[in-house]
């Protein structure tokens, strides 16, 4: 028997996508998933395109609740679903049709308590490779793996065992909506028996969607992202120097990226005082992560823009960002 996957889908105000991500789950050659949409008091048609779309595969469930947040809608999923395994997808994404038979075959192969795919589609004219690389890290090395600038930053593209989750009583903290993936990922890493990593682009990462959380700009944002990485500093239990290089590396990106952020906005007056906090850590801490091994040249030259001129930096992550709109998969 094909072990029953839970695929968690939280809604809030997608309804320009949340059909098209939902087709791609009910079109799965694994037909054994229960669909769990968690509607998050959206204001806009989503609840509605959910409830029409239940009505034509009794595999979707549909959770309406009162807007309490991406982190409570996930955990809601995490609680109603009956799966030996788990997966999350956002409301702006869509998947490929071997996505879940990929991801079960990857985790069940290797008796691991996680499995992921390192790559993603991000362009709507990028192929997928038949090849596949897959290694079986340690908690330590996916810890690390987790932090770097390997990957993008989420839960979705992932499977995690249910059981897992509930005896390590590894869920998302409620009162954190940016960075909450990030979270959620480095403490199931530090608690795993192994990571089981994979290469296929099975998952299609939308970059052009201007009302996502990581697009719309908003200083509150970008506190509790901060409150994210504080939070998982104090409470990754593997103090090695790989781990360590890594945390150290994603806690200065974060603040090169506030203050890119705050600049496209034309914030820095409003915002002077966080403005200048965050650029002076990239300044002061930049030179250690220059020192570092693993970090592309290209990464520690964004860190050196930054300290030199925001300004240059900010211009080129604005015509760097138009472009990755307009070859974003659709």
């Amino acid at each position: 028997m094909h072990s029953l996957v839970s695929v968690i889908v939280p809604v809030y105000n997608c309804e320009k996508y949340v059909s098209q991500c939902i087709n791609s789950i009910i079109s799965q050659s694994y037909s054994n998933i229960e669909i769990i949409a968690v509607d998050d008091g959206s204001t806009d048609n989503s609840g509605y395109i959910l409830d029409e779309l239940a009505k034509q595969d009794c595999r979707l469930q549909i959770i309406h609740n009162q807007n309490k947040g991406v982190s409570y809608s996930r955990n809601v999923g995490v609680s109603a679903a009956k799966g030996k395994y788990c997966v999350f997808i956002d409301a702006d994404d869509f998947i490929h049709k071997e996505y879940i038979a990929y991801l079960v075959k990857l985790i069940e192969s290797n008796h691991v308590s996680i499995a992921i795919s390192s790559k993603c589609k991000t362009k709507s004219k990028e192929e997928i490779e038949d090849k596949d690389n897959v290694e079986i890290l340690t908690a330590e090395d996916a810890l690390a793996l987790f932090l770097s600038p390997k990957l993008i930053v989420g839960c979705w593209n992932k499977i995690f065992c249910r059981d897992f989750l509930t005896e390590n009583n590894i869920q998302f903290k409620p009162e954190l909506f940016y960075g909450e993936g990030l979270h959620f990922i480095c403490m199931a890493a530090q608690a795993s028996n192994g990571v089981a990593v994979g290469s296929k682009k099975y998952y299609n990462y939308r970059r052009n969607n201007d009302d996502s959380a990581t697009t719309q700009f908003s200083i509150s944002k970008l506190v509790n992202g901060q409150r994210s990485l504080d939070i998982i500093a104090s409470s990754i239990k593997i103090r090695t120097p790989k781990v360590e290089k890594m945390l150290n590396w994603h806690i200065c990106q974060f603040n090169m990226g506030a203050v890119v952020k705050i600049r496209e906005c034309g914030k820095q007056s409003e915002y002077r005082e966080y403005y200048i906090k965050c650029l002076k850590y990239v300044r002061s801490n930049m030179w250690k992560i220059i020192g570092m091994t693993g970090i592309s040249l290209y990464k520690k030259g964004l860190l050196v823009g930054c300290a030199i001129s925001p300004a240059i930096l900010t211009r080129l992550f604005s015509i760097r960002k138009n472009i990755i709109k307009r070859n974003s998969v659709n």
